[in-house]
């Protein structure tokens, strides 16, 4: 009795499936965890350069 080929070698639909998954998986997190700390980043870049720019023009006009 010889091993069916199937377990030896998994099929190529399996094999397509399970990469589809991973993609979907991919792009689960990258809209879940990457986006939104991406976007976290900016603002508070934003935020930061807005208070710079506000300290810096106070400094400027201080000064006689």
């Amino acid at each position: 009795m010889s091993t069916p080929s199937t377990l030896l070698r998994p099929s190529r639909p399996s094999r397509v499936r399970r990469r589809g998954a991973s993609l979907v998986e991919y792009a689960l997190v990258l809209t879940a965890i990457a986006v939104p700390t991406i976007l976290g980043v900016t603002v508070a870049g934003a935020r930061l350069f807005a208070d710079y720019r506000a300290a810096r023009d106070h400094v400027i006009r201080s000064t006689p």
